[in-house]
């Protein structure tokens, strides 16, 4: 590869700070928080191996976090810094595999599990992706493993919006970008870095806070009562954002392990629209019922169904200044209905109580939060995530049909660890036909994950969004949806090319909710499932 001269970043790295430092350091000090975001690729063949590569290559030169790894200062308060690694070859980050016959999605699965729970290198880039060969029916799969710690969900779609074509015939193949220029990796420089540039924030922050005095002041004397009313609501905000529970609600899901077993799950995409437009609802309210119908499902068939099960939902505060390396994320918990066998009442539920969390202004507080858990001992931040009993997200893929190395993309799902939880669902939209939903389970709060996965196939069908028949396996051949499912939609061995047929009931679709752009200054968060499909981050074609 010919290189251009290299260029970049302070050769003595950045700050890992907020919510991304907390990330590292609660995953580093507690296995039941590890945090690897994994996205899973399922294509029709397998692409070009040389290409691929290449196309991970260019990646890393436009987004520099993926060449950089963690440099831990000397002293444990101080957070590590990001540096690019002098010594960085993509060829270390890539692997190649040949599955054995019979090639199966459950091989797949197992793989990807293992990729999840296996740490990321500390000393090389966090990340690196897998391809996977010989799947039935000739196709492969591509899983690609990156630490929370440098990208949230949205940021993982941002990148691998990066790496596809939007064509079939791939882009003239142009010079490589400029390398971002090594960095210093000796941990006593980076010590005295870390040193000097905390007494430089230090001293910043009291100056701005100090700048600040006047002005609020002068606010109070002209407006004392919307002066108190702000602070007493910010206070009441930040009270019920961070919030500190003993105890999950479930009776049933309360173990947790260091491992979890994961599952995946296909709905058609206009199905899910059309039946959010047949009761006025959006696709999130849709997503929320139909997953605390499937909540109530699994604890009815244990014999205890609890009043409400507490939530974490992610809320986005993502500006247009955020590039993919930022954790631009909050995090919601809210206790939602799930004794109501009616689906209307639990939307209604599910969309007052999101709609609530995303108002909250102590969203946009969450990295000075997250600066103070350095001061807590990581057990005590993982016995508190550990109150939460499942975790529900929804992102927005590419709206249109993508390939990887000349090879068509059928699904993108998304494989999120639990971080405390008992169940992790995450949901990623692809091409307008399908809603991709990965499905994590630790095995101790869930050791029977086939019954979870009937369980929610039956909550979507209660809301009129039954599975696709063979929803659990892409590539034929997967486990019937459960007896009493609704509607039917077409097998998966269709070409993700072609739309599935819509039943002749249904109605025009409805939209995502849209998420407001905030541009540099940072308005009232948004959950991160609220982008539509047509602002979700995608790469434009080169010309």
């Amino acid at each position: 590869m010919s290189d251009q001269p290299f260029a970049g970043p302070n050769p003595r790295g950045r700050k890992l700070t907020g919510f991304n430092a907390a990330t590292w350091r609660t995953a580093a000090n507690d296995p039941t928080m590890r945090s690897p975001v994994v996205g899973l690729m399922l294509l029709e063949e397998a692409p070009d191996i040389e290409q691929l590569g290449r196309r991970l290559e260019r990646l890393s030169r436009q987004f520099p976090v993926l060449r950089q790894r963690l440099v831990q200062p000397a002293f444990v308060l101080n957070s590590p810094r990001l540096v690019v690694d002098p010594y960085f070859d993509v060829s270390l980050h890539v692997s190649r595999v040949r599955a054995s016959k019979p090639g199966s999605w459950d091989q797949v699965l197992r793989m990807a599990r293992r990729q999840s729970l296996n740490d990321l290198d500390r000393d090389r880039a966090l990340w690196r992706a897998v391809l996977v060969e010989d799947l039935a029916g000739g196709q492969a799969a591509v899983i690609v493993v990156l630490h929370h710690a440098i990208a949230d969900g949205q940021g993982m779609v941002m990148l691998m919006a990066s790496l596809v074509d939007w064509s079939a015939q791939p882009p003239v193949d142009e010079p490589l970008p400029a390398a971002p220029a090594p960095g210093v990796v000796d941990p006593v420089a980076v010590t005295v870095t870390a040193l000097r540039s905390g007494g430089r924030r230090v001293a910043e922050q009291g100056l701005e806070t100090m700048g600040r005095i006047p002005g609020a002041a002068v606010a109070v004397l002209r407006h004392p009562r919307t002066s108190v009313k702000t602070a007493v609501g910010s206070v009441g905000s930040l009270s019920r954002v961070a919030a500190v529970h003993r105890e999950p609600l479930s009776p049933v899901m309360r173990e947790r392990s260091t491992t979890y077993t994961v599952r995946t799950m296909d709905i058609p995409f206009a199905q899910l629209k059309a039946a959010g437009k047949s009761r006025g609802h959006s696709i999130n309210d849709i997503f929320m019922a139909a997953l605390t119908g499937g909540m109530r499902i699994y604890h009815s068939k244990h014999g205890q169904v609890p009043p409400t099960l507490r939530v974490n939902v992610p809320i986005s505060i993502r500006t247009e200044s955020d590039d993919a390396s930022t954790n631009a994320v909050s995090i919601a918990r809210m206790e939602l209905v799930v004794d109501e066998s009616d689906p209307l009442v639990r939307m209604r539920d599910a969309a007052s109580r999101v709609g609530a969390a995303r108002r909250e202004p102590a969203h946009l507080m969450i990295n000075d939060l997250a600066e103070l858990q350095r001061f807590a001992p990581a057990f005590v931040l993982g016995r508190i995530a550990q109150t939460s009993d499942f975790t529900a997200s929804n992102v927005p893929g590419p709206p249109v049909p993508v390939w990887l190395g000349g090879a068509r993309v059928k699904r993108l799902y998304p494989l999120v660890p639990t971080v405390g939880a008992a169940v992790n669902i995450t949901l990623l939209s692809y091409s307008g036909l399908w809603a991709s939903i990965g499905v994590s389970m630790d095995d101790a709060a869930v050791p029977d994950p086939e019954a979870m996965m009937s369980a929610l196939a039956q909550g979507f069908a209660e809301v009129g969004a039954g599975p696709a028949e063979g929803a659990h396996d892409p590539l034929g051949g997967g486990t019937p949806v459960a007896a009493g499912s609704a509607t039917q939609a077409p097998t998966t061995k269709t070409s993700a090319a072609r739309a599935p047929k819509k039943s002749p009931t249904k109605k025009s679709p409805t939209k995502q909710s849209p998420a407001k752009k905030t541009g540099t200054t940072r308005k009232a968060p948004t959950t991160s499932k609220a982008p539509t499909q047509a602002n979700a981050p995608t790469r434009k074609p080169p010309a």
